[in-house]
Protein backbone atom coordinates (compact mmCIF):
# COMPACT_ATOMS: atom_id res chain seq x y z
CA UNK A 1 0.00 0.00 0.00
CA UNK A 2 1.72 3.39 -0.54
CA UNK A 3 2.34 5.54 1.69
CA UNK A 4 3.08 8.09 -0.05
CA UNK A 5 2.45 9.13 -4.03
CA UNK A 6 3.55 12.33 -5.98
CA UNK A 7 2.91 13.06 -9.82
CA UNK A 8 3.50 15.77 -12.12
CA UNK A 9 5.43 17.69 -9.41
CA UNK A 10 6.72 20.90 -10.93
CA UNK A 11 8.77 23.54 -9.36
CA UNK A 12 10.51 26.83 -11.23
CA UNK A 13 12.21 29.29 -8.89
CA UNK A 14 11.75 32.97 -10.66
CA UNK A 15 14.47 35.33 -9.43
CA UNK A 16 11.72 36.95 -7.66
CA UNK A 17 11.23 34.84 -5.37
CA UNK A 18 13.97 35.98 -2.93
CA UNK A 19 15.92 32.91 -3.96
CA UNK A 20 18.19 35.55 -5.28
CA UNK A 21 21.05 35.55 -2.90
CA UNK A 22 20.86 32.04 -1.68
CA UNK A 23 23.99 29.96 -2.58
CA UNK A 24 24.07 31.45 -6.18
CA UNK A 25 20.86 30.72 -7.37
CA UNK A 26 20.54 33.77 -9.26
CA UNK A 27 23.27 35.33 -10.74
CA UNK A 28 23.00 39.39 -10.46
CA UNK A 29 21.73 40.03 -13.87
CA UNK A 30 20.00 36.57 -14.86
CA UNK A 31 16.61 37.56 -15.22
CA UNK A 32 15.32 33.85 -16.41
CA UNK A 33 13.27 31.30 -14.40
CA UNK A 34 15.19 28.63 -13.29
CA UNK A 35 13.19 25.18 -13.74
CA UNK A 36 14.42 22.71 -10.96
CA UNK A 37 11.85 20.47 -10.69
CA UNK A 38 9.99 18.77 -13.76
CA UNK A 39 6.80 16.49 -13.87
CA UNK A 40 8.10 14.11 -10.97
CA UNK A 41 6.36 11.16 -9.85
CA UNK A 42 7.13 8.47 -7.23
CA UNK A 43 5.60 6.38 -5.19
CA UNK A 44 6.79 5.08 -1.36
CA UNK A 45 5.37 1.96 0.12
CA UNK A 46 4.78 1.82 3.85
CA UNK A 47 8.12 0.28 5.56
CA UNK A 48 10.15 1.42 2.24
CA UNK A 49 13.22 2.76 2.34
CA UNK A 50 14.25 5.32 -0.01
CA UNK A 51 17.55 7.39 -0.73
CA UNK A 52 17.61 10.34 -3.17
CA UNK A 53 20.64 10.03 -5.07
CA UNK A 54 22.44 12.50 -7.95
CA UNK A 55 24.71 15.65 -8.55
CA UNK A 56 24.50 18.60 -7.06
CA UNK A 57 22.19 20.68 -8.04
CA UNK A 58 19.13 18.02 -9.43
CA UNK A 59 16.94 18.86 -6.85
CA UNK A 60 16.80 15.96 -4.16
CA UNK A 61 16.09 18.29 -1.60
CA UNK A 62 14.26 20.66 -3.70
CA UNK A 63 11.87 18.01 -4.14
CA UNK A 64 12.05 16.87 -0.14
CA UNK A 65 11.19 20.90 0.61
CA UNK A 66 8.29 20.68 -1.17
CA UNK A 67 7.08 17.29 -0.21
CA UNK A 68 7.10 19.10 3.49
CA UNK A 69 5.83 22.27 2.26
CA UNK A 70 9.23 24.29 3.27
CA UNK A 71 8.95 25.35 -0.28
CA UNK A 72 5.69 25.10 -2.36
CA UNK A 73 5.27 23.10 -5.98
CA UNK A 74 3.88 25.05 -8.67
CA UNK A 75 2.13 22.16 -9.69
CA UNK A 76 1.34 18.49 -8.77
CA UNK A 77 -0.74 16.00 -7.15
CA UNK A 78 0.02 14.39 -3.73
CA UNK A 79 -1.16 11.79 -1.46
CA UNK A 80 -0.19 10.65 2.03
CA UNK A 81 -1.50 8.19 4.00
CA UNK A 82 -5.01 8.50 1.83
CA UNK A 83 -5.73 11.66 1.16
CA UNK A 84 -4.97 13.62 -1.61
CA UNK A 85 -3.66 16.78 -2.07
CA UNK A 86 -3.78 19.59 -5.30
CA UNK A 87 0.01 21.45 -4.63
CA UNK A 88 -0.90 24.19 -6.63
CA UNK A 89 -3.34 25.04 -4.25
CA UNK A 90 -3.02 23.35 -0.84
CA UNK A 91 -5.01 24.83 2.58
CA UNK A 92 -2.56 25.55 5.47
CA UNK A 93 -4.91 23.41 7.30
CA UNK A 94 -3.54 20.38 4.87
CA UNK A 95 0.32 21.49 5.22
CA UNK A 96 -0.10 21.37 9.42
CA UNK A 97 -1.63 18.08 9.06
CA UNK A 98 1.35 17.01 6.71
CA UNK A 99 3.76 18.91 9.21
CA UNK A 100 1.89 16.76 11.84
CA UNK A 101 2.96 13.28 10.39
CA UNK A 102 6.15 13.94 9.22
CA UNK A 103 9.75 15.15 9.98
CA UNK A 104 12.59 16.68 7.93
CA UNK A 105 16.23 16.56 9.05
CA UNK A 106 17.96 19.47 7.34
CA UNK A 107 21.48 18.74 5.38
CA UNK A 108 23.11 21.56 8.23
CA UNK A 109 22.57 20.45 11.50
CA UNK A 110 20.91 23.69 12.16
CA UNK A 111 21.31 22.63 16.51
CA UNK A 112 20.71 25.12 18.58
CA UNK A 113 24.51 25.46 20.26
CA UNK A 114 23.44 27.17 23.72
CA UNK A 115 21.69 23.67 24.16
CA UNK A 116 21.99 19.89 24.72
CA UNK A 117 21.49 17.33 22.49
CA UNK A 118 18.25 16.19 25.31
CA UNK A 119 17.47 20.03 24.94
CA UNK A 120 17.36 19.91 21.22
CA UNK A 121 15.62 16.85 20.24
CA UNK A 122 13.19 17.76 22.78
CA UNK A 123 12.18 21.44 21.64
CA UNK A 124 10.77 20.65 18.46
CA UNK A 125 8.47 18.24 20.44
CA UNK A 126 7.06 21.10 22.35
CA UNK A 127 7.58 23.96 20.14
CA UNK A 128 5.78 22.17 16.96
CA UNK A 129 3.83 18.99 18.14
CA UNK A 130 2.77 21.03 21.53
CA UNK A 131 4.07 18.06 23.84
CA UNK A 132 4.01 19.00 27.35
CA UNK A 133 7.72 19.45 28.82
CA UNK A 134 8.21 16.36 30.81
CA UNK A 135 6.58 13.89 28.00
CA UNK A 136 8.63 15.44 25.32
CA UNK A 137 11.89 14.90 27.54
CA UNK A 138 10.77 11.32 28.01
CA UNK A 139 10.52 10.64 23.73
CA UNK A 140 13.38 12.34 23.60
CA UNK A 141 15.40 10.40 25.46
CA UNK A 142 13.97 7.23 24.18
CA UNK A 143 15.06 8.94 20.73
CA UNK A 144 18.62 9.13 21.47
CA UNK A 145 18.86 6.00 22.94
CA UNK A 146 17.18 4.51 19.72
CA UNK A 147 20.53 5.64 17.75
CA UNK A 148 22.92 5.37 20.34
CA UNK A 149 23.24 8.49 21.58
CA UNK A 150 21.65 8.27 25.38
CA UNK A 151 24.89 8.53 26.46
CA UNK A 152 25.54 12.08 25.06
CA UNK A 153 22.30 13.47 26.21
CA UNK A 154 23.90 16.16 27.87
CA UNK A 155 26.32 17.44 25.73
CA UNK A 156 26.19 20.23 23.23
CA UNK A 157 26.72 20.22 20.07
CA UNK A 158 30.60 21.42 19.89
CA UNK A 159 30.75 18.79 22.32
CA UNK A 160 29.45 15.69 19.46
CA UNK A 161 30.94 14.41 16.70
CA UNK A 162 29.43 15.27 12.97
CA UNK A 163 27.92 11.76 12.82
CA UNK A 164 26.28 12.32 15.89
CA UNK A 165 24.90 15.63 15.06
Amino acid sequence: MALLTVSSLSKTFKPSSGHEGIKGLFSKNQAQPLPVLRDISLSIDTGDVVALIGPSGSGKTTLLRCLNFLEYADSGLMEFMGEAYNLENISSDAVKRIRGRTGFVFQEYNLFANMTALENVTSGLVISRKVNKAEAAKLAMEALERVGLGDRASYYPIQLSGGQQ
